[in-house]
């Protein structure tokens, strides 16, 4: 048996995911220290966060898992980069404040960023070996 059939252009949706760059404020839902969202261990944190609003339209309610890798001393920086990315977040969320800006051995609770709201600009990057843009 069959039918006729004008399929449509797409199917609707992208699923629960955030998949659009643009400026978002965002709520923080749960921090993963020492592994990824799925359980993988990983050297640094993973922020699972919620759109609240943003630049773009139709992404409220949308979620996002961020990951902010520990910095490496055998990178080409030394880790800097890492450790700026980590950074911008711990003051973004109320963890630290610029003030705090090259002390040494703060202790910080990621815990206490979960239910805060965040502000972030997030772009297309591409991880080495794989075609799929993330941002």
């Amino acid at each position: 048996m069959s039918f006729d059939f004008d399929a449509p252009e797409d199917v609707g949706g992208s699923g629960k995911f955030l998949n659009e760059p643009g400026t978002y404020h965002l709520a923080v839902m749960k921090v993963h220290e020492g592994q990824m969202a799925n359980g993988k261990p990983i050297s640094g944190f993973c922020v699972s966060m919620s759109v609240l609003a943003g630049t773009v339209e139709g992404q409220q309610e949308k979620e996002l898992d961020l990951t902010f890798f520990n910095g490496k001393l055998n990178s080409k920086d030394k880790g800097e980069f890492a450790r700026k990315k980590q950074a911008a977040f711990l003051i973004a969320a109320g963890l630290m404040t610029p003030a705090q800006l090259g002390q040494r051995g703060l202790k910080i609770d990621l815990s206490q960023s979960e239910g805060r709201q965040v502000v972030a600009t997030l772009e297309y990057d591409e991880h080495e070996g794989s075609e799929k843009k993330f941002l």
